[in-house]
């Protein structure tokens, strides 16, 4: 396997945090065993592999209330298509694509000494596309997951 993995964080002025990252990835069965039985084909892609997906977020935090700190942050993340298994050079039965996605997150909220309150939102383009799919054996139905609809929510936690 072959790949490329970047990572950066900007902090251009006080409380703006700009975090970018990226995947580039090239994995495949490149020989095989003859004393192993799988249903697997040299070149075949390595089941679950994105071969590139890229994310970041954007967070800006500013003190508030004298004692308390206030942010709001902006997530998104493209993912690419993967397979969902060992294809055997296109003859495995049930092989499928899992289709490529993206998603969109946002948060507000105010962290205090002890608690934090934050009101969110997930998957704001309520995105569902099929991110596992089973695929398709005889004599069953199609098995997929997709992402989860877009949920909105707020989350209070206290640390002690």
């Amino acid at each position: 396997s072959r790949g490329l993995e970047l990572e950066t964080r900007f902090l251009p002025i006080e409380g703006l945090d700009i975090a970018l990252n990226m995947t580039i990835l090239d994995a495949e069965i490149l020989e095989l065993r003859d004393d192993i039985v799988i249903p697997a084909a040299e070149g075949d892609v390595l089941p679950g592999l994105v071969d590139f997906k890229v994310g970041g977020s954007i967070e800006y935090s500013w003190d508030a209330f004298s004692d308390k700190q206030m942010f709001v942050r902006l997530d998104g993340q493209y993912v690419g298509s993967s397979p969902n298994g060992l294809a055997a050079g296109g003859t495995a039965v049930g092989f499928a694509t899992n289709e490529a996605y993206e998603n969109i997150d946002f948060s507000v909220g105010v962290i205090a000494e002890k608690w934090e309150l934050t009101i969110y939102g997930e998957n704001l383009t309520n995105n569902d596309n099929y991110i596992l799919d089973s695929g398709i054996l005889p004599g069953t139905p199609q098995r997929v997951t997709t992402l989860r609809p877009t949920t909105i929510g707020a989350r209070l936690s206290f640390s002690y």
